[in-house]
């Protein structure tokens, strides 16, 4: 306890002014030299808080602000220079030291590991380039966007107006695509099929023969082979068509199939045709 008062007891020691032998120019420019670097001191921490807050996203914040709170003590020990002037409470001055110290030390020694870290961080040129950079891949992927979106419009027109039923399945047999003729046919939109089963289509639903033959056809071209037969679609208002069906598959560049293609051409007209024909031949035959 005796220690503790004797921080803040003036009575052991004479002011500092003495060894100034109190000549007011000395004095003043002491007293004046260090209140100007205490506000100077004081100032620069305030702008570094400032501008923390508004840099929220500053790499090593916390080492500004430790940093801040080095130079308020180096700026309070200049205010205890001015004070000890006239009160020697040296042991307080002291203590104060110490504890600037102790602080300047400790960010000294947190400054060690930063400094390779920050002078890895990208300089204003850099970030400029970088920036240039991006800027140029931004607009280079828009303008393949811009393609992307050409060619999916020039695909559509093309797949959706083609006579041919036709349309894109998984390996599985699973509905990815499918062209407005064959929907039109079927009278149902692509939202009721795609990523269901090809077989429960309605085109398939004729008979479980027609299903399960689709299913084994599926089978068949997922292992890369060409499958073509004749089959019954059941269409809009239960007609039916006679289609030319054929699944092929698409390969990777590994050969693994990776889609089906599948396509259907009515051939009813010409299936009536050649049933009328061959009528017409038998008829001519018991004629004769």
């Amino acid at each position: 306890m005796k220690f503790l008062l004797s921080i803040f007891t003036e009575n052991l020691f004479i002011p500092h002014g003495h060894c100034y032998l109190w000549k007011p120019g000395l004095v003043g420019l002491h007293i004046a030299s260090d209140l100007l670097i205490a506000l100077a001191y004081y100032s620069i921490p305030l702008a570094l808080v400032y501008f923390v807050r508004k840099r929220p996203d500053l790499p090593y914040s916390g080492l500004f602000l430790l940093f801040g709170a080095f130079i308020v003590s180096c700026g309070t020990t200049h205010i205890m220079e001015v004070w000890t002037l006239w009160h020697p409470t040296y042991w307080l001055s002291g203590f104060l030291k110490a504890f600037t110290a102790f602080i300047s030390v400790y960010t000294a020694i947190l400054m060690v590991p930063v400094i390779p870290q920050a002078l890895a961080l990208p300089s204003p040129a850099q970030l400029k380039v970088a920036n240039q950079k991006l800027e140029a891949e931004i607009i280079e992927r828009k303008r393949v966007e811009e393609k992307l979106r050409e060619s999916d419009r020039t695909f559509r027109a093309i797949f959706n107006n083609a006579f041919q039923f036709t349309g894109l399945l998984t390996p599985e047999g699973i509905v990815l695509e499918v062209n407005q003729t064959a929907l039109d046919f079927g009278g149902f939109q692509l939202k009721d099929i795609i990523s269901r089963p090809f077989w429960e289509a309605r085109w398939w639903t004729s008979s479980s023969q027609a299903q399960e033959q689709l299913k084994d056809a599926i089978a068949q071209a997922a292992t890369g082979e060409f499958v073509r037969y004749e089959v019954e679609y059941l269409g809009a208002d239960n007609t039916v068509a006679t289609v030319d069906f054929s699944l092929k598959a698409v390969k990777d560049d590994k050969g693994h199939v990776v889609l089906l293609v599948f396509e259907g051409r009515n051939i009813t007209q010409r299936k009536q045709a050649e049933a009328a024909v061959v009528k017409l031949n038998a008829q001519l035959e018991e004629r004769v």
